[in-house]
């Protein structure tokens, strides 16, 4: 930026600033390469000791943008409001875990009756992209067959993808150990656990499952298949 200081008719105007005190005021003239202009008038303070109160010449300046400018520089600062808050708004809209906590009604396959185990399920998502996820899911369950108590667990991960939207739908596919109960004899087998759901969005942090749907195998035996029920909420974070 080049300044030129030129005094107004080749003489120097003294005045008198808001303070009562005396300066020497001048109009200047600013050639940049924009080629605005500036009026110079109060502000800018010389180098004397003592400052404007002892009486030092001073000066200040208004600067008066072009109209083309002055839309420029607007919009200049909104792509720049722009750029730092997508991000934000981007981050804010995507949450990257879901936590899953809820009731959950087991069918069980047994010898000579079948049984219903109630429990709970709990499972936390990793999302990778706004569509899939990493799941991991566990769960217990109890009851009785033919008179005697059951308890199964499993312990599962898998991927899950899902359609983001105010009714979110979604499956997986989950592997991993089941161990049970049965008879008092303990197993381990190996589970897996396919099946999908239907979320309900309420608030951005909060949605009901309103029914997620399982066909279990391993629960008793490695070769049966099961169904399990689940409901509750789903916190995104």
């Amino acid at each position: 930026m080049l300044f030129n200081f030129l005094a107004e008719g080749g003489q120097r105007e003294t005045k008198r600033n808001a303070s009562g005190c005396a300066g020497r005021c001048v109009s200047a003239h600013i050639e940049r390469k924009l080629f605005a202009s500036a009026d110079f008038c109060d502000t800018l303070q010389w180098g004397y000791p003592g400052g404007a109160s002892q009486g030092a010449p001073h000066i200040t300046a208004i600067i008066t943008l072009e109209p083309w400018e002055e839309n420029a520089m607007k919009k200049i600062a909104f792509l720049l409001v722009l750029i730092l808050c997508v991000p934000l708004a981007a981050q804010a809209q995507r949450r990257k875990f879901e936590a899953f906590l809820g009731y959950s009604l087991q069918h069980v396959e047994g010898m000579p009756s079948n049984a219903n185990l109630n429990g709970w399920e709990g499972s936390l998502t990793y999302k990778l992209t706004p569509f899939l996820g990493i799941t991991g899911d566990t769960t217990a369950n109890y009851g009785t067959l033919t008179n005697s108590s059951i308890n199964f667990h499993s312990y599962l991960a898998g991927v899950q993808a899902s359609l983001p939207r105010r009714f979110t739908p979604f499956v997986h596919v989950l592997a991993g150990i089941s161990r049970s109960s049965v008879f008092g004899n303990v197993s381990h087998t190996f589970s897996m656990a396919i099946g999908g759901g239907v979320d309900y969005r309420a608030t951005h942090f909060i949605s009901i499952r309103l029914i997620q749907a399982d066909e279990l195998t391993g629960a008793t035996k490695q070769t049966s298949s099961d169904v399990r029920i689940s409901t509750g909420i789903v916190l995104r974070f």
